[in-house]
């Protein structure tokens, strides 16, 4: 259809939009949509968001005002049973640095969880930061990718890089969402998912 035949169909005679012309009009596809939003209080040595991801062919977590009580390497575990079982990684690594260099890194495989943080990323003790964590999370078939980074908010405060990818054919989807040796005491975790 050209453009001034879909002009057309949302005017009447008289050149005014007619009613509820825009609301069937179709867009320009999908986008992101804020799906769950949590508050961390208190001791947290985990985290679970749950739900029905199917919609999504790509989600989002967003934590903000992040602390800590711990300094655990902080895993992430992705699962398609509720989390009965748990998706196997085929590699993860993960990188802690600040202004005097690298602090610290990690790698593994065949894993049933991947590193989100490596435990040297300081959100705790007297030198704990506010930091802020986004994890993402792309689904594509037999294939579960994450790429995640997180940073401190203070001088010479901690930045963390992951990435990791899944093994095919382990989960083709995500219905449960585990940072496991978290020891969090606060911040609020967003959850979002793509839409194509």
């Amino acid at each position: 259809m050209s453009k001034s035949r879909d002009l057309a169909a949302l005017l009447d005679s008289s050149g005014d939009v007619v009613a509820d012309a825009l609301d069937n009009a179709g867009g320009g596809g999908g986008g992101w949509a804020l799906v769950s939003t949590d508050n961390l209080s208190g001791n947290v040595g985990s985290v679970v968001l749950s739900g029905d991801y199917s919609a999504y062919s790509q989600l989002k977590i967003v934590i903000t005002n992040l602390y800590g009580w711990g300094q655990n390497d902080t895993r992430l575990k992705l699962s398609d049973d509720d989390g009965s079982t748990y998706c196997s990684w085929d590699q993860y690594s993960a990188i802690v640095w600040n202004e005097n260099g690298i602090k610290g890194s990690a790698i593994g495989w065949g894993q049933a969880y991947a590193l989100v943080l490596d435990s040297t990323f300081k959100i705790s003790g007297a030198s704990a930061q506010k930091a802020i964590m986004t994890v993402d999370i792309y689904i594509d078939g037999n294939d579960i990718c994450y790429q995640g980074r997180a940073d401190g908010n203070d001088t010479g405060g901690d930045h963390a890089f992951c990435v990791s990818k899944g093994s095919g054919g382990d989960i083709t989807s995500v219905n449960y969402i585990k940072f496991d040796r978290a020891d969090w005491t606060g911040g609020q975790i967003k959850l979002y998912g793509f839409t194509a």
